[in-house]
C-alpha cells in the first residue's frame, strides 16, 4: 500500500511538472494543442499496456502477466533513466564533463 502511495505521488509530480514545462515553453496560441496533444499521449500511454495485460491474461494466468507487466514497465523505466542521463550530459559545458 505505501508503495502504490509512493508511486502516485512520483506519477503526480512527475505530470505536474511535465504540465509546468508545457506551460512555460509554450506560447499562448500553440499551448491549448500542446496540452491536449500531452493528454493523449498521457492517456494512451495509461491505457493500452493495462488493456494489453487485461487481453493477455485470458491466455496466461494473472501472476504470469502481472510479472511480465512488471518486467515491461521496469524496462521502460531504465530506458527512460538512460535517455535523461544523456540529454543532461549533452547540456553540460565541456569544461564540466568528465574525462
Amino acid at each position: 500500500m505505501i508503495g502504490s502511495v509512493v508511486a502516485g505521488l512520483g506519477a503526480g509530480l512527475a505530470f505536474n511538472g511535465t504540465l509546468r514545462t508545457i506551460s512555460a515553453t509554450t506560447s499562448a496560441k500553440a499551448r491549448a494543442g500542446v496540452f491536449s496533444a500531452a493528454y493523449v499521449v498521457s492517456y494512451t500511454a495509461l491505457s493500452v499496456p493495462s488493456l494489453a495485460a487485461g487481453l493477455l491474461a485470458r491466455w496466461w494466468r494473472l501472476e504470469t502477466t502481472a510479472y511480465l507487466y512488471i518486467a515491461f514497465v521496469e524496462v521502460l523505466a531504465v530506458l527512460a533513466v538512460v535517455h535523461a542521463g544523456r540529454q543532461s550530459a549533452r547540456r553540460r559545458p565541456a569544461a564540466a564533463r568528465p574525462t
